[in-house]
Order: structure tokens, then sequence, then C-alpha cells
């Protein structure tokens, strides 16, 4: 449930809180809109360089915080786009950059089944773990199941191994082993995860 209201309020209050703390930055000379922008494109690309590297947390309310955070700072930057001074490009990219925006107050008022869907994989615990020496776990989790209207039918799951920074929640994906049932794949398990790590390196 706090995952749920979170994200739901997030979506909806973001833009408008961005806009609010520019609005009133301007005004009162208490933070530049620069400053605010250099925040927020820091923080995003911090965001973009830890998905790129494998990085992320083991707690499911951390992380959906973080991409809470990721979402504001990227609504701030879509407000700081009122403030371009050529007309021509401000509102092209002012249109593109709503989209996003959009399609969160979307899934706010009409797709709260595609919420649930995003949450439901957020949350979905692994149907084994295993830890080894030297802080690594594998966590074995299962695909979500097509939807019905999809024809495809695949199952499988996923074998990853990480390895924690304790003793934060941090962690980083070393290696993933995906596993397809329909396609015949053979089985896979945490030793096989681990093994791996051992081949590719740490």
């Amino acid at each position: 449930m706090p995952i749920i209201l979170l994200l739901w309020l997030t979506l909806l209050l973001a833009p408008i809180l961005a806009g609010l703390l520019i609005f009133l930055g301007r005004s009162f000379s208490f933070i530049t809109t620069r400053q605010i922008l250099t925040s927020a494109s820091l923080y995003m690309a911090a965001m973009f360089l830890s998905c790129m590297s494998n990085i992320g947390s083991a707690s499911v309310l951390v992380t959906v915080a973080l991409l809470c955070g990721l979402y504001i700072a990227y609504c701030l930057l879509v407000c700081g786009m009122f403030f371009l001074k050529v007309p021509h490009i401000r509102w092209p990219l002012l249109l593109l950059a709503m989209t996003p925006v959009a399609f969160g107050y979307l899934l706010v008022s009409f797709g709260g089944l595609a919420l649930a869907f995003i949450i439901d994989d957020a949350v979905t615990a692994p149907t084994s773990v295993e830890s080894a020496g030297k802080g690594l776990r594998c966590e074995i989790r299962p695909w979500r199941p097509p939807p019905a209207d999809v024809p495809e039918d695949r199952s499988g799951y996923n074998v990853d191994v990480f390895d924690e920074w304790k003793p934060t929640s941090l962690r980083r994906r070393l290696v993933r082993l995906e596993v397809n049932e329909t396609a015949g794949d053979a089985p896979r398990n945490c030793a096989d995860g681990f093994r791996a790590v051992g081949k590719y390196g740490r």
C-alpha cells in the first residue's frame, strides 16, 4: 500500500510541485532556475549511470522512491523549458517532453490496471534465494505470464546474481541468466549463476 500511494501521489503532484518550485524560486530568489535544472540534470545522469551499471537497491521501497525522484527531476526539466528564449525551439521541445507527463496522468486517472502491473513486477518475490561468500546473493524470479490477448505463450525465469554492498541496501547485478522454458532451454540454478560470476569476473 505505501508503494501504490507513493507512485500515485508522485504521478499526480510532481508536475505541479515542479512548476511551483521554479515559480517560487524565481519570485523570491532563494534558488535560481539554473540551480534547480542543474541539480535535476545531475540526478537524472546519476540514475542513468546506475542503470547502465546494473546498480540498484534490494529494497523495493527505496527503488520506487528513487524512480519517483527521477520523475520529479524530469518534471523540473520540463517546467524549465518554459523559460527557453527561442520560441520555435521551446514549443516543439515542450510538446515532446510533455508526452511522458501526459502518460503519467493517464495512469493516475484511467490506467489503474497498468499501474498495478508495474507495481506487481516491482514487488514480485524471488522463488529461490541463495547466498555465497564475498557478499554474493542469487535470486531466481519467474517471468510474469503474458496478458490473455497476447498470442505468444512464454514461460521461464531469470537467475540473477548480485554483489551486495553492505551495510547499505545497494547492490550491483553481476550476472543474469535467462531461461525460456517454452523454447526448451536447459534448467539453470544459483550454482550456474555463481559459476558464471567466476567465469566473467566481478
